[in-house]
């Protein structure tokens, strides 16, 4: 039997009134090192974590974690630069509201659909080497993107990415000698 762990962070809001944050892991193993991480981050080896903390978490590195589900980053919306490459990771919804990422690795993972990158305005590197992706229209409006890794994604065509570099011109993309 699989147990899950379950990170409840209770944080004072306005008067009095308690808010409750649920981080939940997908997995031990992947639950533990986003805790782990956040902790390293704010060195607080222990005790509650509040809202007020999860907010100054600019950066973490999760990479070679066994992650398959992001759900427990979501709440992290101060994030500037997420590590998370070489993990198990398919689905990038929660990711969707991370407004203020600047940097996102995710290379060596199963990432097919970029569709939640799309709102993430303020990305400039990103790195997607060795996934399964086969469509990049929803990164064509993501302006300020200056870096992009696109290695060994077999199913990705040049002209996807004739199409892509055509609209960023400011982008330099890494890896493009695909189909």
């Amino acid at each position: 039997m699989k147990l899950a762990v379950m990170l409840v962070v209770i944080g004072v809001v306005g008067c009095g009134k308690k808010e409750e944050v649920s981080i939940l892991p997908d997995q031990p193993a992947g639950g533990a090192a986003v805790e782990m991480a956040i902790r390293k981050v704010l060195g607080k080896a222990s005790g509650e974590l509040t809202n007020k903390d999860l907010e100054k978490v600019v950066e973490i590195h999760l990479g070679g974690s066994s992650i398959t589900d992001l759900t427990p980053l979501k709440e992290l919306t101060k994030l500037q630069r997420l590590h998370l490459q070489d993990n198990q990771i398919a689905e990038l919804s929660p990711l969707g509201n991370l407004a203020d990422l600047e940097f996102l690795e995710l290379d060596n993972n199963q990432i097919t659909d970029l569709t939640p990158l799309k709102k993430l305005k303020k990305l400039k590197g990103l790195f997607l080497d060795n996934n399964k992706v086969t469509d990049l229209k929803p990164l064509l409006r993501l302006n300020g993107l200056r870096k992009l890794g696109l290695a060994n994604n077999p199913d990705l065509s040049s002209e996807a990415i004739a199409v892509l570099q055509k609209r960023l011109k400011n982008c330099k993309i890494y890896g493009t000698d695909n189909k």
